[in-house]
């Protein structure tokens, strides 16, 4: 049943995060060397440096927008909260973990939309092979943020597709705000956002293949407000990034 399998899901997450936190027991030593890389460093010292000198830079003397927005947010915010770099490090990890658990709970959100328990536990199970053992879920970088983006993004985009089909009318906004952030999150996943809510929308006009009168009069405006909302994150983004440093994308 979905009950059951919600459960092993649940215990899955509750396990994984438990596991992942007792990493950070074994000390300061340990994170630098076994878990964090370069670009960890660079974001954290970014961060640092953001909150002491009141713009963003690695070296504290040139300017700098080398990074994946929403992630260099999160950082900066826990910056702003830590006394200590110590402090900063772990609980950018900490929060990373955090994040990786959280992707359960999507998982069981796709599951119940889909009403398959076994697809449910079949996804959680490859999500534990695929972030516990791996490294690049446990260096306090923007791979655990967007991979909850990204589960989100299919969560989304697979309940849009489904009210589609039975003929109701999808969540446009909850499609667009998860997609504006998946490019937050990585620019790169701009592309991958920008395929998704062309495809969505295509498969929304092509059920009304046959009356594309009642298709414009029932969701003209609706697309229209997403794509608006959709542009505002770009530029949004973009303005970030030269308010950061002299050009609109990161280098």
């Amino acid at each position: 049943s979905f009950k059951q399998a919600a459960i092993v899901i649940v215990i899955l997450a509750v396990v994984q995060f438990i596991i992942q936190m007792s990493l950070l027991t074994k000390g300061l030593e340990y994170a630098a060397v076994s878990l964090i890389i370069d670009d960890t460093y660079y974001y954290l010292q970014t961060a640092w440096n953001a909150k002491l000198l009141g713009f963003v830079t690695f070296d504290g003397l040139h300017a700098t927008n080398g990074v994946q927005l929403l992630w260099f947010v999160i950082i900066f915010l826990l910056a702003v909260i830590a006394k200590t770099k110590t402090a900063l490090l772990f609980t950018a990890l900490a929060v990373s973990f955090l994040l990786n658990g959280l992707c359960y709970l999507i998982i069981l959100k796709i599951g119940a939309v889909l009403k398959q328990p076994v697809l449910a536990l079949f996804m959680a199970s490859l999500w534990a092979l695929q972030s516990l053992p791996f490294r690049i879920y446990s260096m306090g970088m923007e791979n655990s943020l967007h991979a909850l983006v990204f589960w989100c993004v299919i969560w989304q985009s697979i309940e849009f597709l489904f009210r589609v089909q039975k003929e109701e009318k999808p969540n446009f906004l909850g499609l667009t705000v998860i997609l504006i952030l998946n490019a937050w999150t990585r620019l790169d996943s701009a592309l991958l956002s920008a395929v998704l809510f062309t495809f969505c929308i295509g498969t929304l006009a092509y059920t009304y293949r046959n009356n594309l009168r009642l298709f414009l009069q029932k969701y003209s405006k609706a697309i229209a407000g997403s794509s608006v909302l959709a542009g505002f994150g770009l530029i949004a983004q973009l303005t970030a990034f030269r308010l950061m440093d002299d050009s609109f994308l990161p280098v």
